[in-house]
């Protein structure tokens, strides 16, 4: 006998479309693993780094994707960016997030410019 729960999932939408949503959900994800990723700095995506793996912790036979290592310049340009875009926190919720960090690099490293994707 199936037993019909109601879930924050099935309070908007029949189950039929529920599920159909669900799979297509799954196939999309699945079409996106054990693809090589850049590192997104602004604008500017980097594919030219040594990468590592990241598998699933619950079957390591599951090829997330590759991901590019960053390096100090990399997390450099990354911090400016960040600087540039939020300056100390200000503009963002709760901005004492960014105290820690101290003041922000005095250029950009690599050039890189603009904002995330």
């Amino acid at each position: 006998m199936s037993t019909f729960k109601i879930t924050y999932s099935t309070l908007s939408a029949r189950p039929e479309e529920m599920h159909r949503g669900y799979e297509a959900a799954v196939e999309s994800v699945r079409a996106e693993l054990g693809k090589t990723h850049p590192i997104w700095i602004g604008d500017r995506a980097v594919r030219d780094r040594p990468t590592f793996e990241n598998r699933s912790p619950i079957d390591r036979n599951v090829l997330i994707g590759n991901h590019q290592e960053a390096t100090a310049a990399d997390t450099e340009a990354a911090i400016a960016i960040a600087f540039r875009l939020f300056g100390n926190g200000a503009a963002r919720p709760g901005g004492s997030e960014w105290q820690f960090c101290g003041s922000p690099p005095s250029s950009s490293a690599n050039g890189a410019t603009g904002s995330p994707p």
